[in-house]
């Protein structure tokens, strides 16, 4: 598997990155954007006959890996990484639980019985204000809303994309508010 690490500009990240951590904003606020890249690749996955074999069998997940690498439009501050995810109960698999497979993914409905992550700008505000750094994972409508609401030091959006065009638009929104 090739390295996707020159596909992103690896040292403004991390100067970035610096100033987050140092409650400081280098020329913008820090952002993590992903989405689906065009044209999308066709790969064959090699054949697994269970569920538990899609999370365990390593020629699959590492095809699977290259897919998601060579599909996958890395703009803002994101790092092309992996992270190797049993799902949520994988801690209690490793202290000795049997881990059940259910299914291919861990699934997630953003917004399934709680509000979008922008109802909650008056306690963000309140740990921006104390001195702390603050990690939301929230959806692309909610970048500028964010970032119109809260200070910028240390502030580190994360959002998902359904498309390039879709992540291009939310990373000019951020550069708006650069200095």
């Amino acid at each position: 598997m090739r390295s996707y690490i020159e596909e992103v500009d690896f040292e403004t990240i991390k100067q970035r990155f610096d100033a987050f951590w140092d409650r400081e904003v280098l020329d913008r606020p820090l952002i993590h954007i992903t989405a689906p890249r065009k044209p999308r690749r066709v790969v064959t996955l090699p054949a697994v006959k269970t569920i538990e074999e899609k999370w365990t069998n390593i020629d699959y997940v590492l095809k699977k890996v290259g897919l998601y690498f060579e599909s996958t439009a890395f703009l803002g501050d994101t790092i092309p990484e992996y992270w190797p995810n049993l799902g949520p109960n994988q801690i209690a698999a490793f202290l000795g639980g049997e881990l059940v497979f259910l299914g291919e993914h861990t699934s997630w409905v953003p917004g399934a019985g709680s509000p979008p992550m922008s109802k909650w700008i008056h306690v963000c505000r309140r740990i921006l204000d104390a001195g702390r750094c603050l990690h939301i994972s929230c959806e692309p409508w909610e970048v500028k809303i964010l970032l119109e609401k809260l200070r910028h030091e240390g502030l580190f959006l994360q959002t998902w994309c359904r498309s390039e065009e879709e992540a291009y638009k939310v990373l000019k929104i951020a550069e708006k508010y650069g200095r």
